[in-house]
């Protein structure tokens, strides 16, 4: 196993078909309706733990390439990140983290190839706006954690103290 980057990471839901099939839909068909409803769970998943998550300086989702966010025409990511943020009144920023390249699907690769795919993948801009903030990263799910770890990294070499993750779901 790698390293992780990350301090603690949540998710909402276990990953199981039903959830498969509503993110298929929600992240490939445009069905961006669904970010209430997953939003809304994660929000109850909260809300029942009891969760500090009022000690994040920031709220940052998950960054696409650019290619990627112009053919899809939106991120899965920010949506819930937005929901989630204007509902608990937290700070969002998508305009500090970035992703540099194009890589593969995560889902078309195995364990191993999904580290290295996203090796150097992200970029800081504005670092300063990241001394000693600490950060809470949003996605949707959660396999192996390459991508929040990879990204947790490239945070915490700016500066950040902690990074949290929140996902609306973890593949056990």
């Amino acid at each position: 196993t790698k390293k992780v980057y990350f301090d603690f990471a949540w998710s909402a839901l276990q990953f199981n078909k039903a959830l498969k099939r509503l993110l298929h839909q929600y992240k490939y068909h445009h069905k961006t309706a669904l970010r209430l409803l997953f939003a809304k769970l994660m929000l109850n998943f909260i809300d029942e733990y009891n969760l500090d998550i009022r000690q994040f300086d920031l709220v940052i989702p998950i960054p696409l390439f650019s290619s990627n966010l112009r053919t899809r025409g939106y991120n899965q990511s920010y949506l819930l990140a937005k929901e989630i943020t204007q509902h608990l009144r937290l700070n969002l920023n998508c305009h500090i983290l970035f992703k540099t390249r194009p890589t593969p699907s995560q889902s078309e690769l195995n364990r191993k190839e999904r580290w290295t795919n996203l090796s150097g993948a992200f970029t800081i801009k504005q670092s300063h706006q990241l001394k000693a903030k600490r950060v809470l990263l949003i996605d949707d799910l959660m396999t192996t954690g390459a991508t929040v770890s990879i990204a947790a990294q490239t945070l915490k070499e700016s500066g950040c103290p902690c990074v949290g993750v929140l996902t609306l779901a973890t593949v056990s």
